[in-house]
C-alpha cells in the first residue's frame, strides 16, 4: 500500500472546522432521541445511528402506538422524521431541530402531527 495515493478526500479540520462541529452537534441531538425514547438495551447498543445512502438515521423509535425514526440527511441538508404515515415535516431545516424536536422527548408528538 505505501506509495500509492488515496481516493479519499483529505480531511482538513483547520479549514472544515465549522462545518465538522455542526454535524458532530446534530449527532449527538438525533442522538440523544434513542437514550430517552427507546427501551435500554445492554452496553447502549439501541444508541448507535445507522449509516444510509443519505445519512445517519436511528432505530425505529416508539411513539405512543407508533414508531418513527429520525435521520439527519446529508445530501438534503436536513433532518428528516420518517413515520409509517409518511416523512414529517418535508425539507426540515436542522437549525429548526433544536426547538422543535427536543420538546418532544416528553411527549411523542412526531408522528401525531403529520
Amino acid at each position: 500500500m505505501s506509495g500509492q495515493g488515496s481516493d479519499w478526500p483529505r480531511l482538513d479540520y483547520a479549514a472544515d472546522r465549522g462545518t465538522i462541529e455542526t454535524i458532530h452537534l446534530l449527532l449527538q441531538l438525533i442522538g440523544k432521541l434513542p437514550v430517552r425514547l427507546h427501551p435500554w438495551i445492554n452496553h447502549g447498543w439501541h444508541v448507535a445511528l445507522r449509516m444510509t445512502p443519505h445519512g445517519a438515521v436511528t432505530r425505529s423509535l416508539p411513539a405512543g402506538q407508533r414508531h418513527f425514526t429520525a435521520e439527519l440527511d446529508f445530501l438534503e441538508s436536513a433532518i428528516v422524521i420518517a413515520c409509517e404515515n409518511g416523512s414529517w415535516p418535508p425539507g426540515w431545516a436542522p437549525s429548526a431541530y433544536q426547538a422543535t424536536m427536543m420538546p418532544m422527548t416528553s411527549y411523542h408528538e412526531a408522528c401525531e402531527m403529520s
